[in-house]
C-alpha cells in the first residue's frame, strides 16, 4: 500500500458487469462484455473453440450487440430476457424493428423468461435452464447490466445513491471538499424526472468528465464556471469560453458543450444479410482544453 497527497481527487472507477449468482460457477464459456480484454478473449474464444449455440441473458444494448454479432458469426443464438422489453423498457411499437431484425436473423427470442441455473461438463458449460426450458449452450454471455464501482467511495465515508452509484452535484463534486467524481461511478440528474439516476452510458461518462475537469481547472484559479440545464441531455451541460491563467497553471478551454447525439438507425444494418451494420454517427462540437504546467 502508498499513500499520495492531493489537492484535488477525481473518482472515475467506473463500473463492472453485473454477475448473477448463476454465472458464478466459473465454466469456460461462460462470458461478460465489459472491457477492451474482455472482447479480445472473446473472440479468441469463438476462433479456437468454435461454439455452435450461443445463448445471451440480457435484452440491453450490450446484449442486442451480441446477439448480431454471434449470429453474423454463424452461430445459433438464443436471446434470454427477465423483462418483457427490448432495449430497457422501450414499448413494443417502437422496438417492432428490433423484433423483426431478430426474427430475420433467426434468433430464438424468449422474453419474459428468468435464468435457473446454468449447466456445465468436465468444466465447460453445456446449457442454461430458464422459465422458458432448457437451452443448448457452448457459449454463454451474461449483459445482465452494470454495477458502479463505489467501494473506493464508500470506504472514505463518501454519499452514495440508492444505486451504489456516488452522489455528486451539478459540477460532479462529492460531498466531500476537493473530491470529484465522473463517469460510470456516479448518479446524475435525469432531465424528465428531475431523480437521480444510475445512467452508465458513454456519452454521460464523456459529459460528466469533462464537467469535472472544467470545474477543477476554474477552482485550481478561483474562478467558477456556471452550469445550465439543457432539455437535450439528462446532464446538466456547460457553455463557455474561458480562458485562465495563474502562476504556473495555464488553462484553456473552449466552445460548447453540445447536448445532443445523432446516432445513425442500426436496425436497418441488422436487416440486412443478418448485421451488415450501418455507421453511427455522432454529432457534436468539441471542446478542445489544454493544461500547461511549467
Amino acid at each position: 500500500s502508498f499513500s499520495e497527497h492531493y489537492d484535488y481527487l477525481v473518482l472515475a472507477t467506473g463500473g463492472a458487469a453485473r454477475r448473477p449468482p448463476w454465472a458464478s460457477k466459473g465454466l469456460d464459456g461462460v462470458c461478460t462484455l465489459r472491457t477492451l480484454e474482455d472482447g479480445i478473449a472473446l473472440r479468441a474464444f469463438i476462433e479456437q473453440r468454435r461454439p455452435r449455440h450461443a445463448v445471451v441473458v440480457g435484452t440491453g444494448f450490450i446484449g442486442l450487440e451480441m446477439v448480431e454479432a454471434f449470429a453474423r458469426c454463424g452461430l445459433d443464438v438464443t436471446l434470454i430476457g427477465r423483462s418483457q422489453h427490448l432495449l430497457g423498457q422501450f414499448d413494443r411499437a417502437f422496438a417492432a424493428p428490433v423484433f423483426d431484425a431478430l426474427n430475420h436473423c433467426g434468433v430464438s427470442l424468449h422474453l419474459g423468461a428468468e435464468v435457473r441455473a446454468i449447466e456445465g461438463a468436465d468444466g465447460r458449460v453445456t446449457g442454461v435452464v430458464s422459465d422458458a426450458g432448457r437451452h443448448a449452450a457452448d457459449l454463454v454471455l451474461v449483459a445482465t447490466g452494470l454495477r458502479p464501482s463505489g467501494e473506493l467511495a464508500r470506504a472514505a465515508g463518501l454519499s452514495v445513491g440508492t444505486s451504489g452509484a456516488i452522489t455528486v452535484d451539478e459540477r460532479m463534486q462529492t460531498d466531500r471538499p476537493g473530491i470529484w467524481a465522473a463517469g460510470d461511478c456516479i448518479e446524475v440528474k435525469h432531465i424528465v424526472s428531475g431523480e437521480k439516476v444510475f445512467a452508465p452510458l458513454a456519452l454521460t461518462a464523456n459529459r460528466t468528465g469533462r464537467i469535472a475537469g472544467d470545474q477543477i481547472g476554474a477552482h485550481a484559479v478561483g474562478s467558477a464556471l456556471t452550469v445550465e440545464t439543457g432539455p437535450a441531455d439528462i446532464l446538466a451541460l456547460l457553455a463557455s469560453l474561458a480562458y485562465i491563467q495563474q502562476g504556473d497553471i495555464v488553462v484553456q478551454s473552449f466552445g460548447a458543450h453540445q447536448g445532443c447525439a445523432a446516432a445513425g438507425d442500426r436496425v436497418s444494418g441488422m436487416m440486412k444479410n443478418c448485421g451488415s451494420r450501418s455507421e453511427e454517427h455522432t454529432s457534436e462540437l468539441q471542446s478542445p482544453c489544454n493544461l500547461v504546467c511549467r
